[in-house]
Order: structure tokens, then C-alpha cells, then sequence
């Protein structure tokens, strides 16, 4: 019982302190534990160039968490995106992901998104020391990767959900 009491009292104070990040460009806004960082990085795909937005944030005195969200758009001039096909990026996506950190999946489910297609997963690695929990959400033509890095320790904790569920994107 104390260790639940102490998680949710360390949940509560961790969330206190978050701030509201938005991006207007990729049209979201989101909580997080500090202000983020920002980089883009110009990546070629099988469907054409395209540019990464990464926001994060490692939140001090503990940096060994990582929060981020990513987006990038598709070029589906080509293309129609069917619901099967999202569904087949989700699970590509999540792929590579897992083979990046060559982690090992605890479990991963589909999302219902008002606006999109989603998916959740987690996911251990570092020898199981560290925990990815990785939420995607495809609104097209956009694409949106949320990621929360934790240490195994309190990958239990509501922080991880904290950030996920105050994810709002701001476009139709």
C-alpha cells in the first residue's frame, strides 16, 4: 500500500510542475515536465523526402527521462490512405522503433482517435533496465510519435499517461 501511496503522491507533484507546450506549425499542444527542445532532421523514405519535427525534453534532476513528440507529414498525392494502410504504418512504425532500441514488447494496442488512427505500446530494453512507452497517432497526412523513456522503476507511474492524455491535436 505505501508503495502505491508514495507513486500516486510522486505522480501528483511531478504533474504540478508541467508546462503547456504548442506548436503551432504541426498544430498540437501537449504538457510536459519542462519546456522542450526542439530539432528537425530531413530523412529520405520510400514515399520521398520528408522532415522529422522532434520536440523534447530530459527533465531535470532526472535525466533519465525522456519525453518527446515527433511529427512529419506524408505525401499522399500518390496514395489514398485507407484505414488498412494506416494500420499497416502503425505497425511499421512501432517496428522500427522497437528494432532502434532493439527492445523487447511487453504489449502494444490499437487506438480509436476521434480524428486519426492510434496505437500504444511498451516496450523494455537496455537490458530491461529502461522502459519505452510509445503512443502514435496518424491524423493524415500527418504522423505523430509520443515517447516517454523511463527507468523501469517507475515506468508504472501515471507521468507516461500524464503526457499522453494532454496530447491534443488542433487541426480537423
Amino acid at each position: 500500500m505505501q508503495k502505491y501511496l508514495s507513486l500516486s503522491i510522486f505522480g501528483l507533484i511531478l504533474a504540478t510542475n508541467w508546462v503547456l507546450f504548442s506548436d503551432e506549425a504541426g498544430g498540437f499542444k501537449i504538457l510536459a515536465p519542462q519546456q522542450m527542445n526542439t530539432v528537425s532532421k530531413q530523412i529520405n523514405t520510400t514515399i520521398g523526402p520528408t522532415t522529422i519535427h522532434t520536440f523534447y525534453t530530459l527533465p531535470e534532476p532526472d535525466s533519465s527521462q525522456y519525453f518527446s513528440v515527433s511529427y512529419y507529414d506524408l505525401d499522399t498525392s500518390a496514395i489514398p490512405l485507407t484505414d488498412s494502410l494506416l494500420q499497416d504504418l502503425l505497425w511499421a512504425i512501432k517496428s522500427e522503433l522497437l528494432s532502434g532500441f532493439h527492445a523487447v514488447e511487453a504489449y502494444s494496442t490499437l487506438l480509436d482517435l476521434p480524428k486519426g488512427k492510434g496505437m500504444l505500446f511498451r516496450a523494455g530494453y537496455h537490458e530491461a533496465t529502461q522502459v519505452m512507452k510509445v503512443q502514435l497517432r496518424i491524423y493524415p497526412p500527418r504522423v505523430f510519435i509520443l515517447q516517454v523513456l523511463l527507468p523501469h522503476k517507475i515506468a508504472l507511474s501515471p507521468i507516461a499517461d500524464r503526457f499522453f492524455d494532454s496530447f491534443e491535436y488542433l487541426r480537423n
